[in-house]
Order: C-alpha cells, then sequence, then structure tokens
C-alpha cells in the first residue's frame, strides 16, 4: 500500500526513466500560477522520495514568497550576461564598459556558476576577500559589489530571488584619499605658463575654464561654439555633451546624469579667452583649407577636428611639469575649481550647481576640506556683525 502524502507536499509519485535503461526515479509536481487560462506546473525530480519531498517543500516556500520559481534553473552568470545584453545597453556607453570589465574579470570568473537562487551574502563576501587578497584597492572592490548589487537588484525586481546577497554583503572599509587640488596661486601659476609655453598656448581658454568652472574632461572635449553665447550680458555657457571613445571612436554623448545638462554664467575673463581661441580658430582654419576638419568644437586639433581626451591627458602632464607643479590629474582641476570657489566665499549650493553633481551632499562630502575655512570665516563675519549691534 502507498504510503499517505504529506499535507501540502504535491504530488509525488515513481517513474521509470525509459532513456536511462529503465531507471526508476521519483518526480514531483508543484502547481504554479494560471497562465493563457492554463495552470503552470512545475516537476522536480530525484533519486529518492525524501529527496523529493526536500526540494519540493522548499520550492513551494519560495513560491508563497512570490519568487518565478517556474522560471528556468540560471546561474547567476547566465543571468549577468542577459543583464548586461538587455537594461545595462540603455546606459552610456562607457558605464557599459565598466559593468562588463566587472562582471568579466571579477565576479563571473569567481561566482558565476553558482545558481543564481543560491547565491548567499557569504558568497559575494568570499569574493571581496579574494580581491582583497589580490591586492584590489577597496574603491575597486566597493564598484564590483555596486555592479553585483544593481543587477541583483533587477532580479529581485522580477522575483527571480528573494534578497539581495550584494547589498546584504559587508563591503570592505572604505579607506578615504586626500583629495589633491591646486591653490589659487598654483592655480595662477598654471595658466601664466600656458600663456607663454609653445604646446600649451593654443588651450589658454580651455584652461582658464577649466580651473574657473571646473567641467568634466569630456564635457571640456564636447563643448560646442553653439554651446556659448559670449555677447550675451552676463556671457552663459550650456554644458549638454560629453565627448567619449565607443568603439575605437570619439561620440558626442548626453551628460552624466540630468543635474549635469547646466547653463552656467562665465566668468568675463573666461569669455574673453574664448573670444580670443575663436578668432585663433579662425585664423587655423583659414590656414588648414581643404584640410580643414569642421567639427564645430570649441577646443580641436590645429585641422579643426575634436580634441581626443586622451591626447589632453598628456599635454595637461606636459604642462604642469613645465610649471614645476605637483603631478595631478587633468579631473583634480575640476576639484581645484571647486575649493577655489568655496575658499572664495561661494555657497555650496551654488558650487554643486555649477559643478553639476546630482546632489549638494555629493559636494559637501568631496570638499569637507574647505569647511574648516569657511567656518573660520562665518565666524569672523559673525564677529562683525554682532559688534556693529553691541554699538
Amino acid at each position: 500500500m502507498a504510503s499517505r502524502r504529506a499535507r501540502g507536499e504535491g504530488s509525488i509519485r515513481k517513474r521509470t526513466d525509459r532513456t536511462n535503461g529503465g531507471e526508476v526515479r521519483w518526480v514531483a509536481t508543484l502547481e504554479l500560477d494560471w497562465k493563457d487560462g492554463k495552470r503552470q506546473r512545475k516537476s522536480i525530480y530525484g533519486k529518492t522520495r525524501e529527496e523529493v519531498s526536500t526540494t519540493l517543500k522548499a520550492a513551494m516556500k519560495d513560491r508563497d514568497r512570490g519568487l518565478d520559481v517556474g522560471a528556468k534553473a540560471q546561474t547567476l552568470e547566465q543571468f549577468l550576461q542577459g543583464w548586461l545584453n538587455g537594461r545595462v545597453k540603455d546606459l552610456a556607453p562607457k558605464t557599459v564598459r565598466a559593468y562588463e570589465q566587472q562582471v568579466r574579470l571579477h565576479i563571473a570568473p569567481r561566482l558565476g556558476r553558482i545558481q543564481l537562487q543560491k547565491l548567499t551574502p557569504q558568497h559575494v563576501e568570499q569574493l571581496f576577500a579574494s580581491q582583497t587578497a589580490g591586492g584590489l584597492a577597496p574603491g575597486s572592490v566597493r564598484g564590483t559589489r555596486a555592479v553585483l548589487r544593481a543587477a541583483l537588484r533587477d532580479a529581485e525586481r522580477l522575483n527571480l530571488v528573494d534578497r539581495n546577497a550584494a547589498q546584504l554583503a559587508r563591503p570592505p572599509r572604505a579607506v578615504r584619499t586626500e583629495t589633491k587640488f591646486l591653490t589659487l596661486d598654483q592655480a595662477l601659476r598654471m595658466l601664466d605658463v600656458a600663456q607663454v609655453d609653445p604646446a600649451a598656448s593654443r588651450q589658454v581658454a580651455l584652461y582658464r575654464l577649466a580651473v574657473s568652472l571646473g567641467p568634466r574632461l569630456g564635457e571640456i572635449c564636447g563643448l560646442r561654439w553653439e554651446d556659448l553665447d559670449l555677447h550675451a550680458q552676463p556671457p552663459q555657457i550650456r554644458i549638454r555633451h560629453g565627448l567619449q571613445r565607443v568603439d575605437g571612436h570619439l561620440k558626442l554623448m548626453p551628460t552624466k546624469t540630468y543635474r549635469s545638462d547646466r547653463n552656467i554664467e562665465l566668468p568675463e575673463l573666461v569669455a574673453e579667452a574664448l573670444r580670443e581661441h575663436r578668432e585663433r580658430q579662425a585664423f587655423e582654419r583659414r590656414g588648414a583649407g581643404a584640410a580643414w576638419q569642421e567639427s564645430g568644437h570649441v577646443f580641436t586639433t590645429p585641422v579643426g577636428a575634436p580634441l581626443d581626451p586622451d591626447n589632453l591627458r598628456k599635454a595637461f602632464k606636459r604642462l604642469l611639469v613645465a610649471a614645476e607643479l605637483p603631478e595631478i590629474r587633468f579631473h583634480d582641476l575640476r576639484h581645484s575649481a571647486a575649493s577655489i570657489l568655496l575658499y572664495a566665499g561661494v555657497p555650496m549650493r551654488v558650487v554643486s550647481e555649477i559643478l553639476g553633481h546630482s546632489t549638494m551632499a555629493i559636494t559637501a562630502d568631496l570638499y569637507s576640506h574647505v569647511v574648516p575655512a569657511m567656518q573660520h570665516d562665518a565666524a569672523t563675519a559673525s564677529d562683525r556683525v554682532m559688534a556693529r549691534v553691541a554699538q
């Protein structure tokens, strides 16, 4: 006599597998939701009744939690490849490349074979530990976590997993690095040298813009004359593109975030430098003749082609050497501009808008080194006000 089925266990029965020498296996049927007017079911196989019963109970629990247990089982690597080829493709090419690199170099080799639903925070923390042991910086490890967390957030939304293992995993402690920037005196020295240095004099306006308003490198290279109104009162600039290398070619892309698309008032000295730069470019256009490549960009090669961001980085390093200044990245001119503006007393919110940060909290966090000086200035101003009140 067949044993009675346990309550809620579902249908479990023996089955002879004729394709495998008549081997006897156990199979259970799990009832799922209705779809297109038909009841969906999932078959669960095992060598013993106990094995099938255990698997069935786990599947029933997952079903009751809202997971899509009817979906075909997939590994983490399979899910990530589908994620990269689908949802991620809508992001900026530079971001897509960074995500693909994280999956290919770090996530898939270590965790790729694990079943998506069986991924645990412990698995993810073991990945972090192996990365750290291999010499990867904490910031880079946190970048891996950010990509995996974003992917699993979509898996959670699709009911493929019931929790985000990367979100629950503890990342390595962030090591705060000191922000490098030029002081006002150093920035002025750099501009003075650029004015007379043969290799840098073509881009004096570029460097003035960089240390005055701090646009990103790609935003500078993507700037077009149609984005400038140098005769308005006051002169205006609109940042709305970034120049990126996509599949080996320079391409104009939308700005990093919606807050990055911004209109900014140009300082008059920067506007004056840009007017002179336009006259120089017109002279180069006449001299190049048929070789001129009209791109509409503000900063170009001597024959009018868009300025390659990689080449600008190299030129900037040469300028620092000529000016006998500390070695910094071109991106650190952005930090320099922000620090100079904040030291000059420009409100944090205004600086955040000029830089195009998505939130003011980002600006405050990046430039916390300026806050003590601002507090001192605030205290001094308060003393002056209170002194007048006392009189």
